[in-house]
């Protein structure tokens, strides 16, 4: 199983190359596309997923720095 963004592009690099055999027959051939389009399609939700974690982490990691709290003038330094 793929688990990271550089196994995706790999992924779909060899998927790639696969369609691009001229030495495929009609038959492999349709059925590599068809395997390509399943695997961009997942590969849209799951490239969606670790963007969305992303995000979640930078807006907590930003929630947790000093400037971010509400404190009196007195407090800051």
């Amino acid at each position: 199983m793929k688990n990271n963004p550089n196994d995706v592009t790999s992924l779909l690099t060899e998927l790639m190359q696969r369609i691009s055999d001229e030495d495929l027959t009609d038959e492999k051939l349709v059925m590599e596309i068809d395997r390509g389009k399943a695997v961009a399609d997942i590969s849209k939700n799951v490239l969606a997923i670790w963007n969305m974690q992303v995000r979640i982490a930078e807006s907590q990691d930003a929630a947790l720095r000093p400037e971010s709290f509400n404190l009196p003038a007195a407090l800051k330094a």
